[in-house]
């Protein structure tokens, strides 16, 4: 991850940090400001410049001072509240740890990807799974059981695969815009029927790729982005025949589609 990427995290983490305590919660602001803690170093870690490590060091010096503040303000819940030590050696499990912080903003992270995604947000939806795999990723640093670390890589596998397929498919647009705009010289713009019925066939390509690879949820998704370029180009073709074919092709694939359900958890 980039050292911006490392800092950023480390805000939203201390925002959830600052507003548990607010709430009085120091079980969870003392988890949440310990995991701020850990890409706070990570960034201080990455960054070249002399002054900014050093304003890093100081604000990491000053949340490690704030979350022992807190573990003595709450001391009669201090058998609830986690070390670093129990933290790295996964002693607690059960609590809430820096891990658990970590790995709950990953999922939270996975959620937004997908909704983006089943809203054809894709450039959103690959900006979520990937920041999703940055939390997934610095959390196996805590995973020692193994039960930990292989549903942690399966989880970064799973998103990793998603996140490819779209970003296939958002430099493919990307080079047609590109391709549309140097043709503006050399004559008129392509028709809008020729360009859905383009992304179109580009997504089903992707779809089949997911579907002979097995990912049945990436293929579904794709598949049903596909229908609504299709059904986009139906409408603006005015050439029967290949208003005819279009047809045809929706069915196909929505039919494949449907079939795609069943292996869909």
């Amino acid at each position: 991850m980039e050292q911006v990427t490392f800092l950023d995290n480390a805000l939203e983490l201390l925002s959830h940090a600052i507003n548990a305590e607010d709430n009085h919660d120091y079980t969870e602001a003392y988890a949440q400001y310990m995991a701020a803690l850990d890409y706070l170093m990570a960034a201080q870690q990455y960054e070249k410049d002399e002054k900014s490590r050093a304003f890093l060091k100081e604000k990491a010096d000053e949340y490690l001072n704030r979350a022992d503040a807190i573990r003595q303000r709450a001391h009669a819940d201090v058998h609830r509240l986690p070390d670093m030590a129990a933290d790295v050696d996964g002693t607690n499990k059960g609590h809430t740890t820096a891990q658990s912080v970590i790995l709950d903003e990953a999922f939270k992270c996975a959620k937004r990807a997908i909704d983006a995604d089943a809203s054809h947000n894709y450039t959103e939806a690959y900006k979520q799974y990937m920041k999703s795999m940055d939390h997934f990723m610095f959390a196996q640093r805590y995973g020692h059981d193994e039960q930990s670390r292989s549903l942690i890589q399966s989880e970064v596998a799973e998103y990793l695969s998603r996140a490819e397929i779209i970003k296939k498919h958002l430099d493919s647009l990307k080079e047609s815009r590109v391709a549309d705009n140097a043709n503006l010289s050399k004559g008129p713009p392509r028709p809008p029927e020729v360009i859905f019925l383009h992304t179109a066939i580009e997504i089903t390509q992707l779809a089949i790729q997911q579907d002979v690879k097995k990912y049945y949820r990436s293929a579904y998704e794709l598949y049903n982005g596909a229908f609504d370029y299709f059904m986009l180009a139906h409408k603006y073709e005015k050439n029967e025949q290949t208003r005819t074919t279009i047809r045809a092709s929706m069915e196909e694939y929505l039919t494949r589609a449907e079939a795609l359900k069943k292996f869909i958890r």
